[in-house]
């Protein structure tokens, strides 16, 4: 299952991968972020915990990142429930003075012989993981649009 939200950004690209890339400023932009430790981070290689609070209650969520030029891919080594692996991508795209960032998550799910043959609770659990994804991915970008474009950041 692949997933891909872009926004614009009416900012600099360097400005935009900078934000994005800096783990430590996650907490102040993205709103349901309490809370990010670094484990390890060379500026290329990252190795970070972030717990997001959700309706359920916090979730932490390990993750891996190798940051190129205008690209940042992502690999989540513990998975949420019935999904087999997690990546992802964020890419920067200049567009004039303005960058576009692309966020897109792939998501290998558990084997299924058929789709046809899921249960009616696996397939509810798929569309919400999707959804719930989807939404994310939308709001992050949102967050980080409006602390690009309304905080002046030198």
């Amino acid at each position: 299952m692949i997933l891909e939200e872009r926004i614009r950004i009416d900012c600099e690209i360097n400005k935009v991968y900078e934000a994005i890339a800096d783990p430590y400023r996650w907490k102040e932009i993205i709103p349901n972020v309490s809370e990010v430790c670094v484990i390890y981070d060379d500026g290329r290689n990252q190795e970070f915990t972030i717990t997001v609070e959700k309706p359920t209650g916090p979730e932490t969520a390990r993750t891996i990142r190798y940051c190129l030029e205008n690209k940042i891919l992502v690999f989540q080594p513990k998975c949420p429930h019935k999904v087999r692996k997690v990546q992802a991508e964020w890419l920067f795209l200049k567009d004039v003075s303005k960058t576009i960032v692309v966020a897109r998550r792939e998501l290998e799910l558990e084997e299924i012989n058929d789709e046809n043959q899921m249960t009616k609770e696996e397939t509810l659990y798929f569309k919400k993981i999707k959804t719930d994804l989807t939404n994310l991915l939308k709001l992050n970008l949102i967050a980080f649009k409006n602390h690009l474009e309304f905080n002046a950041y030198p």
